[in-house]
């Protein structure tokens, strides 16, 4: 696809956006409170389009399109959890770490389990954060590659370079107020495809729908009796997992929980968020859905290939790349950067804060001067960036590279899910009992991934769906670390409560 002079002129103004917000918000900006709070000035509705944006990555662009092209609408099933743990109470937590956190999600640890465990948590969540950063900017290069014959370099670096800018630039206030236009920005190319798709089709709308629905291609839950397949079991319990870390122990969620005005705008952006975010997933399934029945009436030999590649993900793509008109194609290509910077934004803020917290200021002491502190954080803004961006150059190389990291990930972070519900909801958990706790969770943790590999471990393998390693992780974590707290108590009281306590007082 050769991009029109409209397309381009779309994409151009967009990035153009980006950076006038984020250097026109760090032109006010004083302090390191101004950076990574805001200044605890931001409005409900924004940060909850802040925290909707970043629930939605490119990876999800063309995923969520391509899981429902091939099969149905079963892995919605995962997202519908995260309004589940909002009904459930997780709005308790953001009172607890606006008392109890001041800027960092491992200083809560290190409360509740001592400096061993806040350095764990703090490897695992940077590790994470420079693995999603690389691994969003190269499979949006690739997508963007597959759309328009663009080289892979050249679009990691068009991507990286615009959100280091802005970001650097802006700090969190700048992400929180990008976010908010890469939201509707995506938002507006998943309803574009939908429009082209609905008037490009000979009986409309309505002719899509009757023929999704008498494929079965609206199944929602699948309740057969198994864990060794993705079932609505595995995704229902992978899903309140994955949004609990969300909710609990994402470094940037928590930030922002500290970058609302009021305990109570903070409630309200989660809100906004969380329930937010389901009517987007199902906005993507349903351009997935569009996408099938447009194929099923105009086949197309190249889909076809992508289906006996077992490649969805790729339909959309090529969808874009040769189907919709000028201007509809800026859009909705605006639409997979906005969702990829989006991810980039916030993970760029959680390692610079992550490193400023728990490396950098037990290094150097506090400086009483405001401008240099807040020009040291924007140069590891600057740096983290940059090493993302050559990471991802490095993944074209070495395309294994994305793998590894993805196992490593796994391996270093599986545990941690379940160290933050035993920090949460189990008052006489203490340190001894939360490293026994991370062991025992990395050895299954280990044991799953080499598993998934082919590999067994004394005969044993994994008896269940990959998705059920995060799942067993966690309930090893909290179990063992619970059991082993009350074998080997501790003398000393934590110094802070646990959430029920809190409540409770």
């Amino acid at each position: 696809m050769g991009l029109s002079a409209i397309d381009l002129a779309i994409l151009i103004l967009y990035f153009l956006l980006l950076i006038v917000v984020g250097v026109s918000v760090g032109r006010r900006q004083k302090d390191q409170k101004d950076y990574f709070l805001a200044g605890n000035r931001i409005p409900g509705w924004a940060l909850g389009l802040s925290i909707l944006g970043t629930c939605i990555s490119s990876v999800t662009y063309v995923a969520y399109p391509g899981k429902a092209f091939m099969s149905d609408w079963q892995y919605l099933a995962q997202g519908l959890t995260l309004p589940l743990l909002i009904g459930l109470g997780m709005l308790a937590v953001i009172p607890y770490y606006r008392k109890y956190v001041r800027l960092s999600v491992t200083e809560f640890m290190e409360l509740r389990f001592g400096k061993a465990a806040r350095l764990y948590t703090m490897l695992c969540l940077v590790i994470f954060e420079i693995t999603r950063l690389a691994t969003v900017m190269y499979l949006t290069a690739l997508v963007i590659n597959a759309i328009t014959g663009f080289s892979i370099a050249a679009m990691i670096l068009v991507t990286g370079v615009v959100t280091v800018i802005y970001t650097v630039a802006g700090g969190i206030e700048g992400e929180i107020w990008n976010d908010v236009i890469q939201t509707v920005v995506l938002f507006a190319g998943g309803i574009g495809a939908i429009i082209m798709i609905g008037l490009k089709f000979p009986s409309g709308f309505s002719g899509i729908f009757e023929l999704a629905i008498s494929h079965h291609k609206f199944k929602l839950l699948d309740f057969t009796p198994t864990l060794s397949q993705p079932t609505f079991y595995v995704l229902f319990l992978s899903g309140l997992v994955n949004f609990f870390f969300f909710l609990a122990g994402n470094q940037n969620q928590v930030q922002r929980y500290k970058c609302a005005s009021s305990l109570a705008e903070a409630r309200k952006a989660t809100l906004i968020g969380a329930l937010g975010s389901v009517p987007v997933w199902v906005l993507f399934m349903l351009v997935g859905t569009f996408l099938w029945a447009f194929y099923q009436q105009f086949p197309d030999p190249k889909v076809a290939s992508f289906l006996a590649e077992t490649k969805p993900d790729k339909v959309f793509p090529h969808f874009i790349g040769t189907q919709l008109p000028s201007g509809i194609a800026g859009l909705v290509l605006a639409g997979l950067f906005a969702a990829a910077t989006s991810t980039l934004d916030s993970s760029m803020v959680t390692i610079s804060t992550l490193v400023i917290t728990d490396v950098y200021s037990k290094i150097f002491p506090p400086s009483k001067n405001p401008k240099r502190e807040l020009l040291i954080s924007r140069l590891l803004m600057l740096f983290w960036g940059i090493f993302g961006i050559l990471i991802a150059l490095l993944m074209i190389r070495v395309q294994t590279f994305l793998e590894f990291y993805f196992r490593l990930f796994s391996i270093l972070g599986g545990s941690i899910t379940g160290l933050f519900a035993l920090a949460l909801f189990f008052r006489r958990a203490n340190p001894r009992g939360a490293m026994a706790g991370i062991i025992t969770g990395f050895i299954v943790t280990v044991w799953g991934s080499l598993s998934y590999l082919r590999f067994e471990v004394f005969g044993l393998k994994f008896p269940w769906d990959p998705m059920m390693v995060g799942v067993i992780a966690t309930i090893t974590v909290v179990s063992i670390g619970y059991l082993a707290s009350l074998l080997f108590p501790s003398s000393a009281p934590s110094p802070i409560p646990t959430l029920f306590q809190s409540r409770n007082k």
